[in-house]
């Protein structure tokens, strides 16, 4: 920041609610073999990206049958019951995923299942839902609290298929609320389709052609042109959210940050806070100088907002984020200053 801009940063309003401190001593999250652990191990540690209602595809080989999935980032699916367990498992395998499983007797030193017994699912299909799952997080501490995050679509019931910017919305809310799991449901198969839903997939059909229960009389529901083409933009763009977030694990499933800082907003704006999320994560452990930041407006307006970190700061940057202008910092100060977009997430690494 050059000399004489100070003035820049003066004249924010405290808000105080924006800080979310949702996992201060420990995460609880599934370890490779069975149990839940309260601290990251590199080696057995899991933040599920799961892919739910999810079919084995026969047609790649039983062994390869959820190569679709694994090849957009997911590392585990719930896979749609009555299915062979044996052909489950062989995909799971052959493909390189987890499957979650409520057996946790059957997921004990199992290096195919992933306990979700003991986990929390909770719904977010709207910024308003991201309360619901923070107030979870906070009643039971000790357990894994995952987001159920809506991927389809009902066309009957005029429930439209989210769209990009939405799911990375709900995706980012959720972690900063406190989720150490996020669950997309789900897939669009046939078995979607017979219930009336399209959901989310990387090849989907116009009509999968098969019926599970033509008694019932109810027609499966066939797409248009234009769902066919929103489900795969939607797969696409959770996609590329499940890389993003992958890389981020190893500092979603660590403690946050003990360093106080404080959030605000311009004084003339302190009138009709936002519900603004944010998040403080040790980039690399607690000796590294850097930091991870999270930040969310899960609001319809941009905001500015200013961080500030209560110590110096050497550097501040947006971490994969390809919007030109920068954010303005006071170094000295430990000051950080940026606008926010509307429905927006921004990620900031941090180095004092």
């Amino acid at each position: 920041m050059l000399a004489g801009c100070a003035g820049r940063f003066d004249g924010f309003a405290p808000l105080p609610a924006a800080v979310q401190r949702p996992h201060p001593q420990a995460v609880p999250h599934p370890a490779r073999g069975g149990g839940l652990l309260d601290r990251l191990d590199p080696a057995r540690s899991v933040l599920p990206l799961a892919l739910a209602g999810a079919l084995v595809d026969y047609r790649a080989g039983v062994r390869h049958g959820f190569r679709d999935a694994y090849d957009a980032g997911f590392n585990s699916v719930i896979a749609d019951p009555g299915q062979p367990q044996a052909a489950v498992r062989a995909a799971a395998e052959g493909s390189r995923l987890l499957v979650l499983s409520d057996d946790a007797a059957a997921a004990e030193g199992d290096p195919l299942l992933l306990d979700s017994r003991a986990a929390l699912l909770v719904p977010v299909a709207a910024p308003a839902d991201l309360g619901r799952l923070a107030a979870a997080v906070r009643a039971a501490p000790e357990r894994p609290v995952w987001a159920l995050l809506r991927a389809h679509a009902d066309p009957a019931g005029g429930i439209a298929m989210p769209d990009p910017q939405t799911a990375r919305l709900l995706a980012f809310g959720a972690l900063a609320a406190g989720a150490g799991g996020l669950v997309w449901q789900g897939e669009d198969n046939y078995v979607a389709r017979n219930a009336g839903l399209l959901g989310i997939a990387a090849a989907p059909s116009l009509d999968y052609g098969i019926r599970t229960d033509p008694a019932s009389g109810r027609q499966p529901y066939r797409a248009t042109p234009a769902d066919v083409a929103a489900s795969r933009r939607l797969w696409d763009a959770v996609a590329q959210l499940n890389r993003q977030i992958a890389r981020l694990a190893p500092m979603l499933l660590r403690p946050d940050d003990p360093q106080a800082y404080t959030a605000g907003i311009p004084a003339a704006a302190a009138g009709a806070a936002p519900a603004l999320r944010l998040l403080l994560k040790p980039w690399d452990g607690d000796a590294d100088p850097r930091r991870l930041l999270l930040a969310v407006n899960p609001g319809d307006d941009a905001v500015d907002i200013r961080i500030g970190f209560g110590r110096a700061v050497s550097r501040v940057e947006r971490w994969q984020d390809d919007d030109p202008e920068p954010p303005e910092t006071d170094p000295a100060r430990g000051l950080l200053r940026d606008r926010l977009p509307p429905r927006g997430v921004r990620l900031y690494r941090i180095t004092y």
